[in-house]
């Protein structure tokens, strides 16, 4: 497949709408709107549009992804949205019960998506209390945060990259989602990154709101870094 070297508008997107967020996976990416996701690229594993029929086939041009099912509603807007290595998660709040759901599809070999482990997974649901606002896809595990008490990362999938907090069972695929705590308790997370073989925190500093990078992982020269970027605002 030819690559693009310069940047392209993307057709096919909906018009008369914001996009709210855009996240780019392994060989995929997807456009968050306020109701709908909308994503192209690699399907192999169902990471793009998850009905099997479809599976192993590009999509090349934006195709909506049907999240009704799993909700059993059409009354929700979406919180979060995160495209991973071959899976993809949303976190969707519903609006009769202001629940938060998070819907995961694509690769599930791991059980990043949902407890029977399989080859790829259709949209399944995962409910959290209303205060959850962060989801995060790796390549073979998934992660999800309260709003303002991100210490405190709910994790599900591979933990063989979850290293960088104690408490983690190793080398083993976990579901439903483990409340892991942080080795630091003294530092609230800001932002997760999780990658192939790489787990990255951007944390405040709770005595004296210094940020701080953390990585553990593969090919990383430096376990921690110190950025003193000033004060959260």
């Amino acid at each position: 497949m030819e690559g693009v070297s310069f940047p392209r508008l993307i057709s096919g997107l909906p018009e008369g709408v914001t996009p709210t967020k855009i996240s780019v996976g392994g060989n995929h990416t997807c456009a968050m709107y306020a109701q709908s996701i909308h994503c192209w690229g690699s399907n192999r594993w169902g990471q793009v549009s998850p009905a099997a029929s479809e599976t192993d086939v590009a999509v090349t041009t934006p195709k909506e992804v049907n999240l009704t099912t799993p909700l059993t509603t059409n009354n929700f807007t979406l919180v979060d949205m995160s495209a991973g290595e071959s899976h993809t998660c949303v976190l969707i709040r519903v609006a009769t019960t202001n629940e938060v759901q998070a819907v995961c599809f694509g690769s599930n070999l791991d059980r990043q998506c949902a407890d029977v482990r399989s080859r790829t997974s259709l949209p399944s649901s995962i409910l959290f209390d209303s205060e959850f606002k962060r989801i995060y896809s790796g390549t073979r595990n998934s992660a999800a945060v309260r709003a303002g008490q991100v210490n405190t990362p709910f994790v599900w999938g591979d933990s063989t990259s979850s290293k960088l907090w104690s408490q983690t069972p190793q080398n083993i695929d976990m579901f439903p989602p483990s409340e892991i705590k942080l080795e630091d308790a003294a530092r609230s997370i800001l932002h997760i990154a999780m990658a192939r073989t790489t787990t990255c925190t951007l944390s405040i500093d709770q005595d004296d709101s210094r940020r701080v990078v953390r990585c553990v992982g593969k090919n990383v020269s430096l376990e921690q870094t110190e950025l003193p970027w000033g004060h959260e605002n």
